[in-house]
């Protein structure tokens, strides 16, 4: 019969971490465990980052119109394109009666 309980605990260190003394055996501080502070360049650069990631996800609005008011001239052709059009497709149905 087996002495180990079923229920015991199993420590998996994925990835692997370095142990929890910050000093070596010399009394020193081992460069794993070093931090620099930030600097100001670092900041700017984070912002920056910030910035962009803000401005990628901002909402995509579309315009109010689907096209640009159009000038008396345009709106004049594009009637009479549509009256030509519309003559045209009565004049194609009645061609074969």
């Amino acid at each position: 019969m087996s002495t180990h309980s079923a229920t015991e605990t199993v420590h998996q260190d994925h990835p692997p971490q370095p142990s929890h003394s910050t000093e070596t055996e010399s009394g020193q501080t081992s460069a794993l465990h070093r931090i620099r502070p930030l600097s100001a360049l670092d900041r700017a650069a984070l912002h920056l980052g910030v910035a962009l990631i803000r401005w990628g996800r901002r909402p995509v609005t579309r315009s109010r119109r689907e096209r640009p008011a159009l000038s008396y001239e345009a709106y004049e052709a594009q009637r009479q394109a549509e009256a030509l059009r519309d003559e045209y497709r009565t004049m194609s149905m009645t061609q074969y009666r």
